[in-house]
């Protein structure tokens, strides 16, 4: 079975983040080529359906904070 590219990318950010969906949701990566797209779906649509902050990288919350404490 082949894959899109978009699910491709899915599939290295999990494997990425240890599998963790939540890690990669999170990703404090930013300058990762692939950090946009590491929802498996285009950044307009993450957009529509998460909201800017996902795909602005000033949004993020701070790469220290602890994945536990996210929602």
């Amino acid at each position: 079975m082949s894959s899109t590219p978009l699910t491709a990318i899915r599939k290295k950010c999990l494997d990425c983040c240890a599998g963790s969906r939540k890690a990669v949701k999170y990703c404090p990566l930013n300058d990762c080529d692939l950090w946009p797209y590491r929802f498996g779906i285009r950044p307009s649509t993450v957009i529509k359906e998460f909201g800017q902050k996902f795909i602005d990288p000033d949004q993020m919350p701070d790469s220290q904070i602890q994945l536990e404490a996210l929602p």
